[in-house]
């Protein structure tokens, strides 16, 4: 109040101070005291700066991920490609300074499950990465994996396949492979196998992401946690459930340890394995690990 008093309302430094305030109620979680100040910060920019600057775009930006993240899709998208446009117009359409624009609207794209225009965004990002810093840089390996993850999601495993495959070639070669990038995009490919029937590259790539993780981050480790899950699931879908179910109890008590007896993550873990349960005859433990799982959401949604 004292800035604007003193500035005016469509002042620079009102603007800042807006800018501050809207950052500080996002950090909070309270998006809806934070949603208004991004307007009003975005409407002084534009009457204060040139459309096709470098102010205007960050503010336009801000307000479509704002609404990204509040899966309000339909109101982020004009934001998100108005950003992207000013920076074509102030770097050119292949510049690799357009990239992380790129990137944000084939998420929008990709968390809205609108699979056509995620892909040909992140197809666009990833030629200008490959032309900017080559095809085996690691900034082309998070493109790869872009665009991977919109195959996978649509259902286009035969696609997404040889992209994980780069991906996790790119990362060994960077990082070593022994890496943290690496056992992630190990669990990558692994799940990735998983969904495409190839259970034995599954279970073997997974395994490896695993023992990577424990010797990085130690045996009680949440990413340690993610791959027994993802494993288990190698087995259950090939009816070996004995050994699915003490990979789901592993994992289950390092969620319990790592995020507590509440959290939705290890409400799903329970339910995988109520449904081991179901599978192998035991009904009334399968009902009692659903009924957790079931009052875990319900909690987590109060």
């Amino acid at each position: 109040d004292i800035v604007e008093k003193k500035r005016g309302p469509e002042h620079q430094s009102t603007m800042a101070y807006i800018d501050n305030l809207a950052h500080l109620y996002w950090d909070q979680g309270k998006h809806a005291k934070a949603e208004p100040l991004y307007q009003r910060s975005l409407a002084i920019a534009e009457k204060t700066y040139p459309a096709n600057s470098t102010v205007v775009e960050n503010h336009l930006g801000e307000l479509g991920w704002s609404y990204l993240m509040q899966r309000r899709y339909a109101q982020a998208e004009p934001y998100l490609k108005r950003a992207l446009e000013v920076r074509e117009q102030m770097s050119g359409r292949d510049s690799p300074a357009i990239i992380d624009r790129l990137q944000r609207l084939g998420r929008l794209y990709l968390d809205w499950q609108v699979y056509k225009h995620a892909e040909e965004v992140f197809q666009r990002a990833l030629a200008i990465q490959e032309k900017a810093a080559g095809t085996d840089h690691p900034a082309t390996a998070l493109s790869l994996s872009q665009l991977a993850t919109t195959y996978q999601q649509a259902g286009h495993f035969a696609k997404a396949l040889p992209l994980r495959k780069r991906e996790l070639a790119i990362r060994e070669a960077a990082d070593g492979a022994e890496s943290s990038s690496v056992a992630t995009s190990l669990n990558n490919l692994g799940v990735l196998q998983v969904f495409s029937n190839q259970f034995p590259e599954a279970e073997a790539t997974l395994k490896r992401a695993i023992d990577i993780n424990e010797k990085l981050f130690g045996a009680d480790y949440a990413t340690v946690a993610t791959g027994l899950t993802n494993l288990s699931r190698v087995y259950t879908l090939q009816r070996q459930y004995e050994k699915s179910e003490p990979l789901l109890k592993r994992a289950l008590a390092i969620y319990e340890k790592v995020y507590g007896s509440s959290h939705p993550v290890v409400a799903g873990n329970l339910d995988l394995l109520s449904e081991i349960c179901q599978l192998t005859g035991r009904r009334q433990e399968a009902n009692r690990l659903h009924q957790r799982a079931v009052e875990i959401y319900s909690a987590s949604r109060n």
